[in-house]
C-alpha cells in the first residue's frame, strides 16, 4: 500500500508540474487580460502593443476589462479628419458598423504604430495621435481584422496644433437635434497627403461648417466627347466609375463594384480607362476597357498606389506611389512594367497630368511648403515651381489641348476656386470660377478646349452636402450641373 501511495504522490506531482508550466506558459495582455499566443505584437481583443523585449506571462492583469462585445456586422471607414494633426491630436474616424462603446474590439494604426482610443461612437471612433510616427496610411482594425476604408487615410504628421474634433457627449447622443444632418461625404479624403492623404489623391475637401447657401445651377448636357468620373453609391458605401457620353443626362456605370473606385483617366484614343480601386486591399492602379470589362491590376504592389495620367502618346502612365515613405511621381509602362520613380524627394508629390507633346508633367508638391504647381520633364529632370504663390494651396493640375495653359486647384480666401495660367511661366492667373460660397475643384479640359468639367459642390441643399461635376466656358462662363442627382461626383476626365 505505501508503493501505491508513494506511486499515486509522484504522479500527482507530476500532473502538477505539468498544469503549472502551461500556466506558466500562457500569455496575457496587461491591459484587457486576454490570452495570446507567444510572439503575438498585438492584443486581438484590445490593440495594446506588447514589448518587444519582455515576453506577457502574468496571468493576472492589471487592469481587467469587462468582456468586450464583438463585432457582428462590416465596418467601413468614410472619412478621416483631421489628416494633417501633431502628436497628441484627436482624430475623428467617421464610418459605420460601431459598436458604441466597445473600444476593446478596435485598433487603429498609423503607419504600423497603434493610437490610444478615445471613445467609440455609433458613427465614429475617436482616436489620439501617438508619439514618435512618421507620416502614412491610417488602417483600423476590428477584432484584429483590417476594416473596409472607402477614403483618403493618409496622415501626416504637422508641426502646429490644429484643432481636433470633438467626441459628442453622452447628452447629445441621447437626444439628438431634429436638425442633425449626416456625415457629409465631401469632407472624404480631405487632404490626403498630408491629407494623402495633406494633399489628396484628389480628394474631396471639407466644405465649412453648416450647408452652403447657394442656388442650384441649371442642368445641361456636353455636346462632344464622354466624360469618365467617380460617383458613389446611393447608400454611401462605396464608389464607383462611371462614364456619361455627349448629350447624356445619365451616366453609366462601369465598375458595379463594392470597395472603392476612383481617380479615373482615359487613353488618349479613348479605348481605355486607367483608374484606382481597392478591389484587391491596397489601393491599385488598375486599367480597363472603355466598356468596364477586361480589369486587371497594373502596378501589383503592396504599396499606395494613385492618380494614374496616361500619356497623350499612349506607351506610359504616370502615378503616385507611397512605397518610399513619402508620396512620389512614378512612371511605368501601361501594361504595368518599369515602374521608376520620377521626382525622388524627401516630400510629397502627387497629381501628375502630361503636357500635350508628352514632354512635361504637371504635378503639385509640398516641398516648398504649402502645395504648388510643378512641371518636369518626362524623364524627371529639370523640375521647376510654376505657381510660386506661397499665401495659397495648388492642387490638381490640367494641362490645355493645345499646351499654352494649365487650369488647377487653387485655395484661397478660406475656399478652392478654378485657376487656369500661363504653361510656359505660370503668368497670368486668373480665377474662373469666383465663387466663394463653394468649392470648386479638379478641372479638366474638353477636347477642343473650349469647355473645362469640375467637381462642385455649389448644388448643396438643405437636406445634405454633396459633390457635382459641372461644365464651363474656358473663360469660367456659362456654367451648368452636367450629373445633376443626390450622389456624390467628382473626378471627371474627358476625352473624345
Amino acid at each position: 500500500m505505501k508503493k501505491i501511495a508513494k506511486i499515486l504522490l509522484f504522479l500527482i506531482l507530476i500532473i502538477s508540474i505539468i498544469t503549472f508550466s502551461i500556466v506558466m506558459a500562457q500569455n496575457y495582455c496587461p491591459k484587457c487580460g486576454a490570452e495570446h499566443k507567444a510572439g503575438d505584437k498585438f492584443c486581438s481583443n484590445c490593440g495594446y502593443k506588447f514589448p518587444e523585449s519582455s515576453p506577457l506571462t502574468d496571468p493576472t492583469p492589471s487592469v481587467i476589462t469587462q468582456p468586450v462585445q464583438r463585432s457582428d456586422g462590416e465596418v467601413v471607414i468614410t472619412n478621416v479628419e483631421p489628416l494633417e494633426a501633431p502628436y497628441g491630436a484627436k482624430l475623428k474616424i467617421s464610418g459605420q458598423g460601431f459598436l458604441a462603446g466597445n473600444t476593446g474590439i478596435y485598433r487603429v494604426d498609423f503607419n504600423g504604430t497603434p493610437g490610444t482610443i478615445e471613445s467609440v461612437q455609433p458613427e465614429a471612433i475617436y482616436v489620439i495621435v501617438p508619439q514618435g510616427i512618421s507620416n502614412g496610411p491610417i488602417n483600423v482594425y476590428v477584432d484584429g481584422n483590417l476594416a473596409r476604408s472607402n477614403c483618403y487615410s493618409y496622415f501626416k504628421v504637422a508641426s502646429e496644433v490644429t484643432s481636433s474634433p470633438t467626441t459628442p457627449s453622452a447628452q447629445s447622443l441621447a437626444s439628438p437635434s431634429t436638425d442633425m444632418t449626416t456625415t457629409s461625404l465631401s469632407t472624404m479624403q480631405q487632404n490626403p497627403i498630408t491629407s494623402v492623404p495633406s494633399v489628396s489623391s484628389t480628394p474631396p475637401p471639407s466644405p465649412s461648417p453648416g450647408f452652403l447657401n447657394v442656388t442650384n445651377i441649371p442642368q445641361g448636357t456636353i455636346s462632344i466627347g464622354k466624360i469618365v468620373y467617380t460617383s458613389w453609391d446611393k447608400n454611401r458605401n462605396y464608389e464607383d466609375i462611371f462614364v456619361m457620353k455627349a448629350g447624356q443626362k445619365t451616366g453609366t456605370n462601369l465598375t458595379h463594384d463594392t470597395n472603392y473606385n476612383t481617380n479615373p483617366t482615359w487613353s488618349p484614343d479613348g479605348q481605355f480607362i486607367a483608374f484606382t480601386s481597392t478591389r484587391e486591399g491596397n489601393r491599385e492602379i488598375f486599367k480597363m476597357n472603355q466598356d468596364g470589362t477586361g480589369i486587371r491590376n497594373l502596378t501589383g504592389t503592396s504599396f499606395w498606389n494613385d492618380e494614374a495620367a496616361w500619356s497623350p502618346k499612349n506607351n506610359k502612365i504616370s502615378f503616385n506611389s507611397w512605397r518610399d515613405g513619402n508620396l512620389e511621381i512614378y512612371l511605368m509602362n501601361i501594361d504595368g512594367t518599369s515602374q521608376i520613380n520620377l521626382t525622388k524627394t524627401q516630400k510629397d508629390d502627387v497629381m501628375p497630368c502630361w503636357s500635350p507633346d508628352a514632354e512635361k508633367i504637371a504635378f503639385a508638391t509640398n516641398r516648398e511648403q504649402n502645395y504648388e504647381i510643378f512641371v518636369m520633364r518626362s524623364d524627371g529632370t529639370y523640375q521647376t515651381n510654376l505657381t510660386k504663390s506661397p499665401a495659397t494651396e495648388d492642387k490638381d493640375p490640367a494641362w490645355s489641348p493645345d499646351g499654352t495653359k494649365i487650369a488647377y486647384t487653387c485655395h484661397v480666401d478660406g475656399g478652392d476656386e478654378i485657376f487656369v495660367m500661363n504653361s510656359k511661366d505660370g503668368g497670368n492667373k486668373v480665377n474662373l470660377t469666383k465663387n466663394p460660397a463653394s468649392d470648386d475643384r479638379a478641372p479638366c479640359w474638353s477636347p477642343d478646349g473650349k469647355k473645362l468639367a469640375f467637381m462642385s459642390n455649389r448644388s448643396t441643399t438643405g437636406e445634405d452636402t454633396y459633390w457635382e461635376i459641372c461644365v464651363m466656358n474656358s473663360d469660367g462662363s456659362n456654367i451648368f450641373n452636367l450629373t445633376n442627382n443626390s450622389w456624390w461626383d467628382g473626378f471627371p476626365g474627358w476625352v473624345k
